[in-house]
């Protein structure tokens, strides 16, 4: 989703729902997309092992023409960002 989407969506809650519970809530929703997750937490988002996973970050991806999965590193541990895996996997969704 881009940022111009995420704004509008924020407006329209903002201006059509009330209450604070469910403005916080979609912000608490918001936060959770931007929030790190462990190579397993991963792993299980996209429904495949922790290996499968490691093989999709890697760079020699990108020589056969395949977009590598966005990876952080912190320390020796990779993490990933939510919001990166569901742009990942729009953007292969409409190479394929």
């Amino acid at each position: 989703m881009t940022t111009d989407t995420m704004l509008l969506i924020r407006r329209i809650v903002q201006e059509q729902i009330p209450g604070d519970d469910l403005r916080r809530g979609f912000l608490e929703a918001e936060r959770e997309r931007e929030a790190l997750m462990s190579a397993e937490q991963a792993a299980q988002y996209l429904c495949c092992t922790v290996e499968e996973l490691y093989s999709l970050t890697r760079s020699r991806r990108k020589a056969r023409g395949l977009e590598p999965l966005p990876a952080h590193r912190v320390g020796r541990r990779l993490v990933f960002r939510r919001s990166e895996i569901d742009q990942w996997l729009v953007g292969r969704r409409h190479k394929q």
